[in-house]
């Protein structure tokens, strides 16, 4: 029998940013998801028996909302607040990305990392093993999740597992990429780290004098914290 091949990691292309979407989404506590204006007023408000206590939103390029709960559920709204479709996981879904084909990627309590088409449906699971606490996927639909043991774990598009980054010495909570498909994972142990899309690692914050919570880049490589310290930080691309 010959042996399947394992995948290896290609750097891609970097690919040039989309433009910023002024529509910011929220889901809260009171079991709503919200779409506000960059002026702070309410584009909309839905409210749905499906909606638990709001976990994690996201939100892609035609202002679809993904919003995922504390009753294992992510439901899709369109962009006037009208619930599409809603996935039930087995357990509770911990962080969501989105594709730029619109494939959905859920993060799950039970170490799962899953992936959605654009219409709801399963398309495959890896399970990690440990909690995975953050999901992220690039221009080139590799997809990485944050875990538990403080390791960033690479799929390909077709779910499967290319390689490791052991980053942190806890929970990776938050991830992101940029445009040059770079990673970003921050920490319960503190940090924030950026390593290449091959696993060199550029820098390592270590401003935080608490957990590092999530962690976004801007188009020009501007990367912004939030910590359970109480601060929010904005660090240029070298980590200043």
């Amino acid at each position: 029998m010959t042996p399947t091949p394992t995948p290896t990691l290609t750097p891609t292309p970097s690919v040039t940013p989309a433009t910023a979407d002024p529509v910011i989404s929220i889901a809260g506590s009171d079991s709503t998801v919200r779409n506000v204006s960059n002026s702070g007023s309410i584009v909309w408000r839905n409210t749905t028996d499906v909606l638990g206590v709001g976990t994690s939103v996201i939100h892609d390029l035609s202002y679809n909302v993904y919003a995922s709960t504390s009753l294992n559920t992510v439901s899709k709204l369109n962009s006037s607040g009208v619930e599409q479709w809603t996935y039930t996981a087995a357990d509770d879904v911990t962080s969501l990305a989105i594709s730029s084909a619109d494939n959905l990627i859920l993060g799950t309590f039970d170490n799962k990392v899953i992936k959605l088409n654009p219409a709801g449906a399963f398309l495959w699971e890896y399970d990690a093993g440990v909690i995975i606490h953050s999901v992220a996927v690039d221009a080139n639909h590799y997809v990485y999740a944050g875990g538990a043991d403080g390791k960033v774990y690479v799929l390909t598009g077709a779910g499967v597992l290319i390689t490791s980054y052991s980053i942190a010495t806890d929970a990776i909570l938050g991830l992101a990429t940029d445009h040059k498909n770079n990673i970003y994972a921050s920490s319960r142990d503190n940090t924030l780290t950026k390593l290449s899309q091959l696993g060199t690692v550029a820098w390592t914050f270590n401003g935080h004098t608490s957990d590092v919570n999530d962690v976004a880049v801007d188009e020009d490589e501007r990367v912004y914290t939030a910590s359970t310290d109480g601060t929010i930080r904005k660090l240029d691309k070298n980590g200043n």
